[in-house]
């Protein structure tokens, strides 16, 4: 009974599609390596997806200012952060670095 339950709850989990834009995935590629990263950015990638709230350790917020409508994340036990915008019903990932990567 509680697995089809669990069936139809995940069900009704709405996913946005994810689209990746150049500087996220060269981000990636310099970071794939690093098990830490990869792990937080799976977690965090799973919590947009379903549009879900990140957890507090990963200081999600709104940019202002030239970045307006852009998010930012950092990922939890790094100092690297995830750029990010809800856009045309999907997520879109604009980057992946330090502060310094990503110009911020």
């Amino acid at each position: 009974m509680f697995s089809l339950i669990q069936e139809v709850a995940k069900d009704l989990e709405t996913e946005l599609p994810i689209t990746r834009k150049t500087q996220f995935k060269k981000g990636f590629k310099k970071y794939r390596n690093d098990k830490v990263i990869m792990n937080a950015l799976a977690d965090m990638i799973n919590h947009i997806k379903f549009n879900k709230t990140p957890p507090a350790e990963y200081r999600a917020h709104r940019l202002t200012a030239r970045m307006k409508g852009y998010w930012d994340a950092h990922l939890k036990g790094t100092d690297i952060l995830m750029l990010y915008k809800f856009e045309n019903g999907g997520v879109t990932l604009y980057g992946l670095g330090s502060h310094t990567d990503l110009k911020l």
